[in-house]
């Protein structure tokens, strides 16, 4: 199987896509640098869905979960 360790064009992570262009622009900074520089232009493109998809029905799951919390307890 040729090329089945490459994604195709359509599906690649826009965040890696960025981050290496910025890797190019920018050679010789550190991977942490480039992150950071990265992170500054980055926009995120809105996913899938249509404007009159409805909208989800429920509040949050906040105190869902009773019990003691990790980290919390005394010894």
């Amino acid at each position: 199987m040729e090329g089945s360790t490459e994604q195709s064009a359509g599906k690649r992570n826009p965040w890696l896509t960025h981050v290496k262009k910025t890797m190019k622009v920018h050679k010789g900074k550190s991977f942490k640098a480039i992150l950071k520089l990265a992170k500054k232009s980055f926009t995120r493109s809105k996913k899938g869905g249509s404007a009159l998809s409805p909208l989800p029905v429920g509040g949050s799951r906040r105190g869902v979960r009773r019990g003691t919390r990790r980290g919390t307890r005394k010894a």
